[in-house]
């Protein structure tokens, strides 16, 4: 089986969970934004602002940003320096892009490892918000997962480019 073979398949099953994932992220994103209107209204108007909210708004942001992340990859939505690249050879840019995306998979998952050892150390010490005392662990978890995805979504750039990089 091919390398591109390999990479359509893949992106066929991560495309709708990368989407799913980020629709849920948009939920919470807009949780998030009610909560901030709520208490602007509530500290202006009437005095009185949501107790905790800056922490609450703390977590929704990890969910956000952990549900999103993939999203923005496999959508090539990343952020991406392009003078230089540009101005090579199509096969020295995808011999780069096969580079870069294997040195992000591999710092990646390094990241997402170490999320894991930080879960255990956190439900460990009990770590939890001031206000609330709501546990910690849970949103890490939340974002080691996003980490995973995003992981695997680098995994497919790289599978990718290295398809490219290496066609006739």
């Amino acid at each position: 089986m091919s390398v591109q073979r390999i990479h359509d398949a893949l992106v066929k099953v991560f495309t709708p969970v990368t989407r799913i994932l980020f629709y849920i992220g948009l939920v919470f994103l807009a949780g998030m934004m009610l909560l901030t209107a709520a208490d602007v209204i509530g500290r202006y108007f009437f005095n009185s602002p949501i107790l905790g909210s800056f922490e609450i708004t703390e977590y929704l942001m990890v969910i956000v940003m952990a549900t999103s992340l993939a999203y923005c990859g496999i959508m090539k939505g990343h952020v991406e320096i392009e003078l230089v690249a540009d101005r090579l050879p199509e096969k020295t840019q995808n011999i780069l892009g096969c580079i870069t995306s294997f040195l992000g998979f591999i710092l990646f998952i390094f990241i997402t490892w170490q999320c894991f050892i930080y879960i255990r150390d956190m439900a460990a010490s009990k770590a939890a918000s001031t206000v609330h005392y709501i546990p910690a662990w849970p949103f890490v978890l939340i974002l080691a997962i996003g980490f995973t995805v995003f992981s695997l979504v680098l995994l497919l750039r790289f599978l990718e480019y290295l398809s490219k990089a290496f066609s006739r």
